[in-house]
């Protein structure tokens, strides 16, 4: 078993044998589990690594596995002197590769696109989850453009099936609280009209507090939250509905016809949602 590690943006890859035998950070001989350890790095250096396993017959195996659409190889990220902070409030980090956040502001990723880009997760200083994939998380209305490590905006995540979060494959979305994000300097109004919903016995959304951190750089600046927010769809059905999860999830919106890509900024809203009865004549009937 081989580690093989870079230190990104660099393209050299350098290997560690990952050993089961006590010694090159193994903590325990023969009990099962291989260890290599990445030499320390300097603060802000974000090293990028894969495993390998082989065996005598020639066959092998890569972590994180690789897929052909993707035109860069999949990797896992660990970034040294990430800041740690004492809050009360769980923290997430976003750790993406120089590769990565280039496809990310390219033009063969504009503002509304559903195409994710692979990064790692890290919940708290204990919880690294990787092959993560991440999108903004916008509307016609809401578009973001720009560097994913200074923009502000909202986030969308796929977590891997078989390494779930919080019960979840999906985080949608990580919501910066306000209508434009963070112009709500107090982060309460959702939380209040929610509030408000729960207390009258009606369906209503959970949002959690969270600190977010994108390749080191603070969403908001230095004391601003962002929200985990349970949004509308198969978890929320199933939250509320444990015993009667099938059936048809309705949710009030617009139409939008634009091209595409729009420009930021831009939305050509043709039809807004209406509670009305609408009849189908067919035949004459």
């Amino acid at each position: 078993m081989v580690l093989k590690y870079r230190i990104d943006p660099g393209s050299t890859y350098l290997s560690v044998n990952l050993v089961d035998d006590g010694t090159g950070g193994d903590a325990v001989a023969g009990d099962g589990l291989y260890s290599a350890t990445i030499p320390g790095q300097p603060v802000d250096t974000m090293v990028a690594f894969q495993v390998t396993a082989s065996d005598a017959f020639g066959a092998s195996r890569m972590f994180p596995n690789q897929y052909p659409y993707w035109p860069q190889p999949f990797e896992c990220l660990v970034r040294f002197g990430d800041p740690v902070i004492s809050s009360g409030f769980a923290t997430y980090r976003q750790w993406m590769s120089q590769t990565n956040i280039a496809y990310y502001m390219s033009p063969d990723h504009p503002a509304l696109s559903n195409d994710k880009v692979f990064e790692t997760l890290v919940y708290g200083n204990f919880r690294a989850i990787y092959n993560v994939s991440v999108k903004w998380a916008g509307s016609p209305y809401h578009q973001f453009t720009g560097s994913p490590v200074t923009t502000a905006a909202h986030y969308v995540f796929d977590i891997p099936s078989d390494d779930l979060f919080l019960g979840t494959d999906s985080l949608n979305k990580i919501h910066a609280p306000g209508n434009g994000p963070f112009d709500d300097n107090a982060v309460q109004r959702e939380q209040i009209c929610f509030w408000m919903a729960r207390q009258l016995g009606l369906p209503w959304n959970y949002r959690r507090f969270v600190n977010m951190y994108f390749n080191g750089n603070r969403r908001g600046g230095t004391t601003s939250l962002m929200e985990d927010t349970a949004t509308p769809g198969t978890d929320l059905v199933n939250a509320f509905f444990p015993d009667d999860s099938n059936g048809d999830l309705y949710k009030i919106q617009p139409w939008f016809e634009q091209p595409d890509p729009a420009s930021p900024g831009t939305s050509n809203n043709r039809l807004w949602a209406s509670l009305n009865k609408f009849t189908t004549i067919s035949n004459g009937v």
